[in-house]
Parts: structure tokens; sequence; C-alpha cells
């Protein structure tokens, strides 16, 4: 066993040993505190900094919408027996889908535990933001001040909470009508409103390009695309493969490394100004790929390919804009045609820190929301599509991309 694993192990166990050992005095518990921080700041990473003091917007706003909806003040008093979502959410009223997304984050950050799928109970720090505790006051009173101005989309992150409240803690569903607005002020949709400012705009699609590039496998690593695409590409005359939303080309670009051959029949398909930005990139995009500016909304120009492929692209939509793309899609699709999502899956319970905050700030600037496999598969369902497998790359870290593969219903 390395001398990473062993010392994993003993703070496991030193984890699991503290709260029977009774009340640790403030010199010994700072000492132990002030060793973490030395093992943190060994090992972080420059992504996990980045996460650490980026995101620490997100746990204030989460932990905001479960006083306001009741949640400490009901796992505070249940005696340690766990409560499922649905009824943590009837005080309020609030949507239990909403409400599990704010949950997840205060569960990865230690104020309640996740007992199981869609159920949580109390730890020793539930109570401390109860309205039996003072420090709740403290909380309201500085969440209220929404000092989180050093997020791109200060705004709608900080008036989060007066949104819910509005509309009565129901789950976004209209990325026209959403907290972006409402916190901005505007009619326009996130990705309307950055394209009023290249700079911005040209920021974001850098920031696409850097977070592809940080999710670990590529899709045609993991998927089986021989036996599954390319052995009943019945049709070499036609497409083979469009990716939609595809942002610069950066997937096309890896796929087109592996399969070369294939390079006069992939279509990337963006919104023209991304599309632009295509030849400022590091990378250099196959000459003979075609590029097709493209509405997701609108009717889609290339019919009967073999293979549709978004990645990462519905969790941008709440179900309500997912089902609008999906159905241009089933129209354009034939039944031998393939639906490929490759898309940041949630597991069904105890979602990590990083991603529970990630879908905060989709709910946040887009009413967008990073689903949960069954989620993915009720979404596809609905849109006339039937699920054929879930693929996953050996290693599934946080971000990983998950390929959900889909048909036309026949």
């Amino acid at each position: 066993m390395s001398s990473i694993e062993q010392l994993t192990v003993l703070l496991n166990e030193a984890a699991e040993s503290l709260p029977a050992q009774g009340p640790i005095n403030d010199e010994k518990r700072n000492a132990f505190y002030a060793a973490y921080e030395n093992v943190r700041k060994a090992i972080e990473t420059p992504i996990d900094a980045a996460v650490r003091v980026l995101f620490g917007g997100y746990d204030a706003v989460a932990l905001r919408v479960a006083m306001d909806t009741q949640i400490f003040n009901q796992l505070a008093t249940a005696g340690g027996q766990s409560k499922s979502i649905s009824e943590l959410a009837k005080p309020s009223g609030a949507d239990p889908l909403l409400l599990n997304r704010f949950i997840r984050i205060l569960a990865a950050s230690g104020l309640v535990k996740e007992t199981g799928e869609g159920e949580y109970a109390s730890v020793p720090l539930t109570g401390a933001f109860s309205d039996m505790s003072p420090l709740s006051k403290s909380a309201f009173h500085i969440s209220d001040k929404a000092q989180m101005r050093s997020l791109s989309n200060a705004n709608s992150l900080a008036k989060l909470p007066q949104y819910l409240q509005k509309t009565n803690y129901q789950n976004p569903n209209d990325s026209w009508d959403g907290p972006f607005q409402f916190g901005e002020a505007t009619n326009l949709q996130y990705f309307e409103w950055i394209e009023q400012d290249p700079k911005h705009q040209e920021a974001f699609n850098t920031h696409m390009t850097l977070q592809r590039m940080e999710r670990g496998p590529n899709w045609f690593d993991f998927y089986p695309v021989q036996e599954r695409l390319l052995d009943t590409d019945k049709d070499t005359s036609k497409k083979f493969l469009v990716d939609l939303g595809g942002g610069v080309g950066h997937d096309l670009a890896a796929f087109t490394e592996k399969y070369p051959d294939l390079a006069s029949r992939l279509v990337l398909e963006d919104l023209g100004h991304v599309l632009a930005d295509v030849d400022k990139q590091q990378f250099k995009l196959h000459p003979g790929i075609e590029r097709v500016p493209t509405d997701l909304f609108q009717e889609q120009t290339v019919k009967g390919a073999k293979v549709y492929y978004l990645r990462t692209v519905l969790h941008d939509w709440p179900d309500k804009q997912a089902k609008q793309i999906l159905k241009k899609i089933h129209e354009a699709m034939t039944n031998d045609s393939v639906l490929i999502l490759n898309e940041n899956a949630l597991p069904d319970e105890y979602v990590g820190g990083f991603q529970a905050r990630v879908d905060i700030l989709m709910m946040s600037i887009l009413s967008g929301i990073d689903r949960t496999c069954k989620q993915f598969h009720k979404l596809l369902e609905e849109s006339g599509f039937e699920v054929l497998g879930t693929y996953r790359p050996q290693t599934l870290s946080p971000g990983a991309g998950t390929i959900f593969e889909a048909v036309k219903k026949h």
C-alpha cells in the first residue's frame, strides 16, 4: 500500500473515531484543522482550488434556500430520523425536484446527511442553522446582503432566493423566463445576452473548450463506435455524424484524429457567431468537416444522418426547451439514425459537491438542469425515443461524460 493510500485510511479512521471521543478543546481542534488544511493544500489541483473559491456563493444560496423552506428546522427536530424530499418540501409547497438540487450541496458540505435516494437526516451542524440557533439569524443577515459579487452571474445567483420566493419554489422551466432574467432585469436568454459582448462571447467559447478538455476520455474511446455505428452504417452517401451545438469543434477535431476517413461526412453545427471563432483556436479543424450555422430550435438542416450527437447541450436547457430541441432532431432522423447524448449525468444519490454546485449554476443562468440517469431516460422517452444503452468510461470522475444511445420509437 502506498503512503497516500495509508494516509487515506488513517484519515477515514480518524473521521469515524472523532465523534466517539467526545468534545475536543479548541487548542487541539485548531491544531487538527491546521493539519487538515496542510493536507488539502498539498494535494489540491488548480481546478480544485478554482471550484473551492469561485463556487462558494452556491453554498451560501443553498443555505439560504434551505433556511427559507424550513429544511433545517424539520431535520433538527426529527430526532435523527430520515425524511424524504417529498416530506421536506410540504411545509413550503416547494417543488421536490428543485429542493433536492439545493440539499445535495448541503449534504456535500456536511450540513445535512444523505441517507438514501432523496432522503436526508440531521448531523450535529444541522441544528446550528435552524430557528433554534442564533447562528441562523447571522446567516440570514449575511446572505440577504448577497455579497457574492465575484461571480460572473452575480445578479442571478444573488437574487436566486428572491426569485424562488416569487415563484413559490417551483423548478425553473423556461430559459427565457427564469432566475437570469429576474436577476439581470432582461428579456434576453443568457446566450443572447453574452452575444452582445464579443469579449464575453470569446471568453465563453474558450471556457467551453477548456471544459471539454477536462472531462476525461473521449466518448469514442469507451463507446463501441465500430460495432454500434460503423457496422450498421448502410448509406455512406449521407452524413455520418452531426455535432449539434458543437461549439468551435473540439470534439470533431478529436474524432477525426481517430477516424480521418470520415471527415467529409462530419458536420459541425452551432450559431454563426460561435462558428466564426473556429479558426481562432489552437487546434485545427479538419478542412473536410462541413460547418453549418444552426439554431437548435429550428428545423434541422441535415436530414437522415447516421448519428446526431450532442455534448453537454441539454443540461443548458430545462425540459420545456430540451424537448423542443429533441423534437427537431427526431423529425430529421430516419429509423437507421442514432441519437448520441454525451452528458454529465448525475448519480441518483450521493451527488458530489462539485456536481451539485454546477447544477445550481445551470439553474441560475439558464434555468438548466444537470439531470440524473433516470431523468435523462424519462426526458428521452417522453420525446419519442427509445434508450438502447448507457455507456461510461472505466474511471468515472466528476464531470466525466455518460453516453446515452437512443433511436426513434418504432
